[in-house]
């Protein structure tokens, strides 16, 4: 569907359920393309428990990193694996 952008502005909730429910809009201004509103893809969903494993995998690392004293690379690969082995 394309629409013009002052008709998207006037009835913005009507497009974005018409979104929602799979349809592509594109969005116009002055007969030029300047915008689609697109359905979500089921990838772009964000994986919250992944999310939170990879911060606290993140503040693992940043102890083994400090500017002072930084482990060796064997270090932290020996590390990487007891995390490995472990789940």
């Amino acid at each position: 569907m394309v629409v013009n952008v002052k008709e998207v502005r006037e009835h913005f909730s009507t497009y974005v359920s018409r979104a929602e429910q799979g349809e592509e809009i594109v969005l116009t201004r002055n007969g030029q393309v300047v915008a689609r509103l697109v359905p979500p893809e089921a990838s772009a969903v964000l994986d919250l428990d992944l999310l939170a494993s990879r911060r606290d995998r993140l503040k693992t690392y940043r102890t083994l990193y400090s500017w002072r004293g930084r482990k060796s690379a064997f270090e932290v690969f020996r590390h990487q694996q007891g995390e490995n082995q472990l789940g």
